[in-house]
């Protein structure tokens, strides 16, 4: 057994006591959500280890495994981001529903552009065979699981920008999770966007690195996420003056009604 398994099995542990501790706790739906997530990490990653050592290897087309996990992953991160989302604006309606217009808009060209993108290579090859199409559906998939992973991690960068920028009042839990999993998604997003450009040795350090991350991120969680987290309303970002912040919060306000009235328009 080498570093890496080690430091995905350890991963993969820290993740399942969360997933205990959150539910224990019965916060918020976001977290709940969340739950979901970590258990389909979890038991996807279970499942590669027993495919790649069992008789499965032989049985199972990895393809056909292959976009069948990536399907789920997309809807199980965009879930997540949308729950976050809602979790963190609450108390602005407006500006929720415009980040989820945009949002929806975003994911519809993702969808749109990736199947064009893989289009032209097969219709090219004149190939009409099931293995050729399902290699077009793997190219699909290559590229709109970068799409999406791309398009999640910019949404939850902007929100966060947003939160440290604005004086927006949230519960400390979800101020520690917000920035946790902002982090936590970067950097698997970042493996996943740059994986194939790396050797080997490379990708095998890469991988690691960003696992320790995960899990450093999955500890700080087990350890500060409690009930009382969500009494205590805090606010991310500057520590603005009390002039400035309510110029802020004026401005926030405007924004969220003009925003709210546009949505109904």
């Amino acid at each position: 057994m080498n570093w890496t398994q080690v430091a995905s099995g350890l991963s993969e542990l820290l993740s399942l006591v969360l997933v205990i501790r959150l539910f224990s706790m019965r916060l918020h739906s976001a977290y709940r959500v969340f739950c979901v997530f970590l258990l389909f990490e979890v038991l996807t990653q279970s499942f590669v280890f027993i495919e790649r050592y069992t008789a499965l290897n032989e049985l199972l087309d990895y393809r056909v495994t292959w976009l069948v996990v990536q399907v789920i992953s997309w809807v199980v991160s965009i879930w997540m981001v949308y729950a976050l989302l809602r979790a963190i604006m609450d108390k602005l309606p407006g500006i929720l529903r415009f980040s989820r217009r945009v949002l929806n808009v975003a994911l519809v060209l993702a969808v749109a552009v990736s199947a064009v993108s893989g289009g032209p290579e097969y219709w090219a090859s004149g190939a009409s065979s099931a293995s050729a199409r399902l290699n077009y559906l793997v190219g699909v998939g290559l590229v709109l699981s970068r799409m999406v992973a791309t398009i999640c991690v910019l949404t939850l960068l902007v929100t966060l920008l947003f939160i440290l920028w604005f004086p927006v009042r949230m519960p400390r839990n979800l101020a520690m999770f917000s920035v946790g999993f902002a982090v936590y998604f970067s950097a698997k997003t970042f493996l996943l966007l740059f994986h194939n450009f790396w050797s080997h040795q490379n990708a095998t350090l890469v991988t690691d690195i960003v696992t320790l991350i995960l899990s450093v991120c999955l500890l700080y969680w087990i350890l500060y996420l409690n009930p009382s987290g969500e009494l205590v309303q805090v606010t991310l970002g500057h520590s603005w003056g009390r002039e400035k912040q309510t110029g802020l919060l004026k401005d926030l306000e405007h924004l969220n009604a003009v925003l709210g009235r546009a949505g109904r328009g």
